[in-house]
């Protein structure tokens, strides 16, 4: 997502930008012969203060309303890939489980990512994938929820030395040492 700060929700609160949007999407699926979509709009919690969600909210369930409606009515299908609700640090209700539930055919809980920025495991605790999975099929039929778990790594660079390191380091410089 390339979009700054509050560029999404001034979309998905003005009907025409969102209906253009829609149209987009939908044009793209159908076009393709695709079965349906995964939309992952996820840098419009991370990006807009949370103080902005209260209005965002609907907006975004108007979004994922029309959008759909207009990908149902061509037999396609639409799934959501969110962040994880239902534990400590990770409360998104920006995206409403609940509200969206009627129109998705697919919830994706994006279960990854547990540490991000300082090292630690990509993939959270089992008590926390537990606690995230309880609470998604709290608000939605477990048929329509499905959990991401991690398949990657990460080269937790904590500090270089050597001569000649470049200020970022490429993951193949042989001039250096990692920590």
């Amino acid at each position: 997502d390339c979009t700054g700060t509050g560029h999404m929700i001034s979309v998905m609160k003005n009907t025409a930008k969102r209906t253009a949007l829609v149209n987009q999407i939908v044009n793209l699926v159908n076009s393709n012969g695709y079965d349906g979509i995964d939309l992952d709009f996820e840098k419009f919690a991370f990006s807009d203060a949370q103080s902005t969600w209260a209005a965002t909210r609907p907006a975004w369930v108007a979004f994922v309303a029309e959008l759909s409606g207009r990908l149902r009515a061509n037999g396609k299908k639409l799934a959501v890939a969110v962040p994880p609700m239902g534990v400590t640090g990770s409360n998104y209700w920006v995206y409403d489980w609940a509200g969206i539930e009627p129109y998705i055919d697919k919830l994706r809980i994006m279960a990854y990512d547990y540490s991000w920025s300082t090292p630690g495991p990509i993939g959270g605790p089992l008590s926390w994938v537990e606690k995230v999975a309880a609470y998604a099929v709290s608000v939605l039929p477990p048929s329509k929820v499905q959990l991401g778990t991690p398949t990657y790594g990460r080269d937790w660079v904590k500090g270089t030395s050597g001569s000649g390191c470049p200020s970022t380091r490429s993951p193949n410089c042989s001039r250096c040492s990692v920590m």
